[in-house]
């Protein structure tokens, strides 16, 4: 069996002097030792914010007013989401973006009822009233954090880290109870996200085999995110006078749709900008349902935490990505 170290080298037990250490090593040994990091991964996903008017100034104040409401949102029976902490990437440069880290604890409910392991029975009344837990104390505590990059307007959320988990849709129902605070309307007025989907994903819809129900769901973009051609969108919006425009194709009975180019163009917009959604069948004639709301964009971030702070590599690797300007 050949080696698998570099150039083919036999894992024979050889002499070494490397970096001033002399003994005999198995070359195997030798990598392995060599290599050996605490290597870690987070992964990340995002979403598109989008307001009306925008400006870097009108996002950042969006987020910092955010976090000012200290709410917390119920997003499980006992679970409850919040931004714990928001600070700015830069100080003296405001609109570079944002950092903040999602707290992710438990409810107690106090009408709830407790059970004894030891008695195997529930909780009487005087084992309850020995139970002393300050409101403003919350168990099971997990941080998640965040960068929100002002141009682009997209903000980028762990949803896996520390061995704990986070699904975009939950982050996306969060924010979006977020945004639908009386004094977050009053101020910003309608705020939307939608969660950026996997870069094939709209192919795979588009292309489908049998599709025969294509449902276009389009959000006011915003005009300056989008390509020239893309521009058309946005011209047929502000006509209109429509913040949102709803699609859905059907075919004729044994025919199948061939998205022609306005339609690809408006679900390209889509993707980003509210959802696209398509209804095909196999050639084994299963029905064939794609989504990009199902199918999110993910990004793996792997890192040392003895060198490297887990949110200081999530910011380079947002930085400049696409939701960020590009």
């Amino acid at each position: 069996m050949k080696s698998g170290l570099p150039g083919g080298a036999k894992p024979a037990k050889q002499r070494c002097r490397i970096a001033g250490l002399a003994g005999s090593y198995s070359y195997r040994g030798f990598y392995r030792g060599l290599f050996v990091s605490n290597e870690r991964k987070i992964q990340i996903s995002a979403l598109n914010i989008v307001t009306h008017p925008h400006s870097p100034e009108t996002y950042v104040d969006l987020f910092r007013r955010l976090y000012r409401l200290r709410q917390s949102i119920a997003v499980r029976r006992a679970q409850q989401l919040m931004i714990g902490e928001l600070r700015y990437l830069n100080r003296s440069h405001h609109t570079a973006g944002v950092f903040g880290r999602i707290y992710r604890f438990d409810q107690i409910d106090p009408d709830a009822q407790w059970f004894n392991v030891v008695s195997n029975v529930a909780a009487t009344s005087e084992e309850l009233s020995e139970i002393k837990i300050p409101p403003s104390l919350k168990p099971n505590l997990v941080m998640f954090n965040f960068v929100f990059h002002p141009v682009g307007h997209w903000l980028y959320f762990e949803t896996v880290a520390d061995r704990a988990s986070l699904g975009p849709t939950t982050v996306k129902r969060f924010f979006e109870a977020l945004f639908s605070a009386p004094e977050i309307i009053e101020q910003f007025g309608k705020v939307d996200a939608t969660i950026v989907p996997e870069h094939e994903q709209l192919d795979r819809i588009l292309t489908l085999p049998g599709l025969s129900k294509l449902t276009i769901d389009v959000k006011r973009p915003n005009p300056d995110d989008l390509a020239n051609e893309d521009q058309k969108v946005f011209a047929r919006f502000d006509a209109m006078g429509a913040r949102r425009l709803y699609q859905q194709y059907t075919a004729e009975r044994g025919e199948s749709i061939k998205p022609d180019d306005e339609v690809r163009l408006m679900a390209r917009v889509a993707s980003h900008n509210g959802s696209v959604q398509g209804v095909g069948m196999s050639a084994a004639g299963d029905r064939l349902l794609e989504s990009t709301v199902d199918h999110p964009w993910r990004d793996t971030i792997r890192y040392d935490p003895d060198v490297e702070l887990r949110e200081d590599v999530m910011i380079a690797r947002t930085q400049g990505a696409h939701g960020a300007g590009n």
